[in-house]
């Protein structure tokens, strides 16, 4: 049992493999697959909504793209617009002028409105995953 080990080991250093050449090989062949590629939508036209900020009128207009790496998704989100966009513009409505000129404030509300629309691809369609980001591409507060 022995001697076949070693012989194994020795026609295999031969040959140039050695076991953890083959671990590799391996390892190497299964991280062939393709990287998944994003697909973006942008949520357009852009939300403009009125700000709270006291006695002064303020304005907001926000642009924002939707990733997924699945199509159905993206095509669900088409479907879905009027949804989206109305869950978009009460959540943009909420907000004053003194937080949205705060990063972690926008941050905040970045992932609250991902994580809404997330409840309606849930609720109109039936989709619990798959919509991976929001991404807020325009931001002007007048």
């Amino acid at each position: 049992m022995m001697r076949s080990v070693i012989a194994l080991l020795l026609a295999l250093s031969l040959i140039g493999l050695s076991p953890q050449t083959l671990a590799e090989e391996e390892k190497e062949g299964e991280e062939t697959s393709p990287p998944k590629k994003a697909l973006y939508l942008a949520l357009s036209p852009p939300f403009v909504v009125n700000l709270s900020s006291g006695s002064k009128r303020r304005f907001m207009q926000v642009k924002a793209q939707l990733m997924s790496y699945d199509s159905d998704i993206i095509d669900a989100i088409k479907h879905h617009m009027p949804a989206v966009r109305h869950t978009m513009l009460m959540l943009l409505a909420h907000q004053t002028a003194a937080t949205m000129y705060d990063v972690q404030a926008r941050e905040a509300l970045r992932q609250q409105a991902l994580d809404d629309l997330r409840k309606v691809l849930d609720e109109q369609a039936g989709i619990k995953e798959g919509l991976e980001a929001l991404y807020f591409t325009d931001f002007v507060i007048q």
